[in-house]
Order: structure tokens, then sequence, then C-alpha cells
């Protein structure tokens, strides 16, 4: 019987001190891959602001060439944390520049700045489902600058329907100034400092792509 109690003492006390290191895994592997949606974005991006000809703002502007680009927000699994809500904000401060926000379960808040020069709608792109979502990524000229704007595809490229803006949990306006700009959370740049109640918040600058 004293075998069998400390059997299970011991089970439980190697489980309380796997848990943790089994979250913080599922949240490394979950900001590894926000790292990478970023950068592909960023490729894409700039991509097209060098190679394809850019459409005016004007009614009646010639079509111009666009890419797609998929961006995938992982449910909780075994192997990930959830990523509740990602945003493409513009920076504060510096206009035609954009700063992906994401809520991180296990984290407080994420952020990666873009290097390519991009126009984004009102209020940024906002993305609060799980799964894959459709980014457009189209050429433009404002102002005699080159850049590139962002939407939100009016569906997903894995047959599922549904905007790319729709929301489940509804996170309060991720592209708000005081969201974005970091204002009132613990940020580090490059790496990730510890904020209040354990959560985490991190803030990386994008190399050129």
């Amino acid at each position: 019987m004293i075998r069998v109690v400390l059997a299970v003492a011991v089970t439980a006390a190697l489980l309380a001190a796997a848990l943790p290191a089994a979250e913080d895994a599922r949240v490394e592997r979950t900001l590894a891959a926000l790292d990478r949606e970023r950068a592909s974005v960023d490729r894409a991006a700039a991509a097209l602001a060098r190679g394809e000809p850019a459409r005016g703002a004007g009614v009646g502007a010639l079509p111009t060439a666009r890419r797609v680009v998929a961006v995938t927000l992982p449910d909780r699994s075994l192997a990930s944390a959830a990523v509740r809500s990602l945003a493409l904000c513009p920076s504060r401060g510096d206009a035609g520049s954009a700063t992906l926000v994401a809520s991180v379960e296990g984290t407080a808040t994420v952020r990666a700045d873009l290097s390519a020069r991009v126009v984004l709608p009102a209020g940024g792109v906002v993305l609060s489902t799980p799964g894959t979502h459709r980014l457009v990524l189209e050429p433009v000229v404002r102002a005699g600058d080159r850049r590139v704007a962002v939407s939100a595809g009016a569906g997903r490229p894995d047959g599922e329907g549904g905007g790319g803006s729709s929301s489940r949990t509804r996170p309060p306006a991720p592209c708000d100034s005081s969201t974005a700009s970091g204002d009132g959370a613990t940020t580090a740049s490059p790496t990730r400092t510890t904020a209040a109640a354990g959560s985490r918040s991190t803030t990386r600058r994008a190399p050129p792509p």
C-alpha cells in the first residue's frame, strides 16, 4: 500500500513539473510559426513593390497583378498554443509601415514590424478565427510612393467559407493605438521579457525581406 501511495505521489510530482514545460513548448512553436507568417507576408509585399506595375488610386485605373498569401491561425492543440487574434496595424508615427500584432494564449501580445511599405484599410486587417485565411496584396501608388495595399480575402484557400476578419471571441480592437504601439504592456526588442501575471510580450524588428 505504501508503495502505491509513493508511486502516485511521484507520478503527480513529475506531471506537475512537466506541464509548464509542455505549455512553454507550445507557445514557442506558435511564436515561431507567427514569425514565418510575418516573413511570408513581408517577402510577398516587397516582391510586388519591386517587380509589378502599380495601380493608381483613381477610378478606372488599370488593374494590376496581385498576390494572395495564406495566413494560418492555430487553435489550441497538443503542439500549438491558440492564437486568439492576428492583426496588421499601422505603425504609430511612421506612415506606410505596419506591425503584426498577435494575441497568443500564454503570452501578452506579440508584435513584429514589417519592412515593406504597405497601405492598410481603416482599423487595419484583423483575423480572429482559427484556420487559414487569405491576405490579398496589390501594388499601388500613394502620393507618388509605391506601396502595397493589404486586405483580407473574402474566403479561405482551404475551401471553407467565411471572411478573413470574422471573430469568435471579439478581442478588443487590436489596432487601437495603445495596443498596436505597445503602450501599457511590457515589451522587449528583439527578445521576450516577462510581463504582468506571468504573461509575456514580444516585439521583433523585421530584417529586410
